[in-house]
């Protein structure tokens, strides 16, 4: 069987200018997702200037001998086909460079700037020099340049390449070494020491059959500090990876970061007017929550401090037209900042020794949208120190749970 997709666009060897292009994004994403019937010839090269990045960075989620997901087929008998183990070990051997940095203040004040004005007064003063649980999210983004962008804006370092070309942050963990409020632990912000973020793919997995497979990577990431006069920080780097696979512990690392991605099929155009909320999971009575409504500003805000160019926060006209959502969506990360936010507000209220965030494990369940007012929520559980945390939609369906 041969793998199914829609008249594939071939990529040029040349970087072509942008500027002659007038068609919205999500016109041209949509054109090369949604090809009519009888197939157009083959298009203009400068509508291939993206498609350029795709080919190049990545090998393609297809081997020589790569069998088909194709519609109404199922890879059967709930055994990888050939084709997803080929990709999966492909995938497992992808080394990223290690992301140097020291933390800029300036990053962290734009970034208090952004949430201040959708967050109670007197929550964005935090004492001391130590990133607050969250904020490090702004920093350690690979920097691409934009040839090297996939078509929706995504960077191709984590993707499994087509047909799964559509990305959503299904959920994650993140873990904080003890006493990381400690300067001389924690992440310090403005001082002179300087961090290493080193990333590794942990685990990839193929869930569905057919047209319905999803293929969820789960990405780790450890940051550790550098000594002082550390200089070979390619050895530093994968001891740091090794210390990963060996185990779950900190070793070198102040942060131990998971993050899971889902990698889905395009959808075709009666997908994208049938796409409808997921089911509403009823949420518990909160004892601590706050309400805000995201705005465009704040989604273009947090997309520029985390170096992220995904259309679905930024193009509405791609949000309805290519992913079939009624407006852009809220970042999964912010999401996370949010409840990491109001979460790390509440401890410091609490009496007696100091209270902090050790470790958030959650999972997006529905979307969030910019312009629809969204609840942030917590409650303590029976076993003491230990807090769920989710944010509600406008119709009050849990869209993103969690446990601290």
């Amino acid at each position: 069987m041969r793998l199914h997709t829609a008249h594939p666009i071939r990529p040029t060897t040349c970087l072509i200018p942008k500027s002659p292009i007038q068609r919205p994004q999500w016109q041209r994403i949509a054109s090369r997702l949604h090809p009519p019937d009888p197939p157009p010839q083959p298009p203009h090269p400068l509508l291939c200037r993206r498609c350029y990045a795709v080919s190049s960075p990545r090998p393609s989620a297809v081997s020589p001998d790569t069998p088909t997901l194709a519609k109404g087929k199922s890879h059967g008998g709930g055994e990888n086909p050939r084709w997803f183990a080929f990709l999966r070990q492909e995938m497992y051997a992808r080394k990223f460079a290690p992301l140097r940095s020291r933390l800029d203040a300036g990053q962290e004040h734009a970034l208090r700037a952004t949430l201040e004005a959708f967050l109670p007064e007197g929550w964005g003063e935090v004492g001391g020099n130590i990133l607050p649980p969250g904020h490090h999210l702004v920093y350690f983004n690979p920097a691409l340049s934009e040839n090297k962008l996939l078509p929706d804006g995504t960077d191709p370092l984590q993707s499994p390449g087509q047909p799964f070309e559509r990305r959503m942050w299904a959920g994650g963990k993140i873990a904080f070494a003890r006493d990381h409020w400690r300067t001389e632990v924690g992440l310090e912000v403005g001082g002179s020491a300087e961090y290493v973020c080193v990333e590794r793919i942990k685990k990839v997995d193929m869930r569905g059959e057919g047209d319905d497979a999803k293929i969820f990577v789960t990405i780790e990431r450890r940051v550790a500090r550098l000594s002082e006069g550390e200089k070979d920080v390619e050895s530093l780097a994968e001891r740091i990876r090794e210390e990963g696979k060996k185990h779950d512990g900190f070793g070198n690392a102040v942060l131990i970061e998971q993050r899971i991605l889902v990698f889905m099929r395009g959808r075709t155009e009666e997908e994208v007017r049938r796409v409808r909320d997921g089911p509403v999971v009823l949420p518990s009575a909160p004892s601590i929550s706050h309400t805000l409504t995201p705005t465009p500003s704040l989604l273009f805000r947090y997309s520029a401090l985390t170096f992220n160019a995904h259309a679905i926060h930024l193009d509405p006209e791609y949000c309805r037209n290519v992913e079939g959502h009624r407006n852009l969506l809220v970042h999964g990360p912010l999401s996370l900042t949010l409840m990491l936010t109001l979460m790390s507000q509440h401890l410091r209220t609490l009496e007696g020794p100091r209270h902090v965030v050790q470790e958030i494990e959650y999972r997006n369940l529905a979307p969030l949208y910019c312009g629809e007012e969204l609840r942030i929520c917590a409650r303590e559980k029976r076993i003491a120190g230990v807090y769920d945390v989710w944010i509600e939609g406008p119709t009050g369906g849990v869209a993103v749970k969690g446990t601290v």
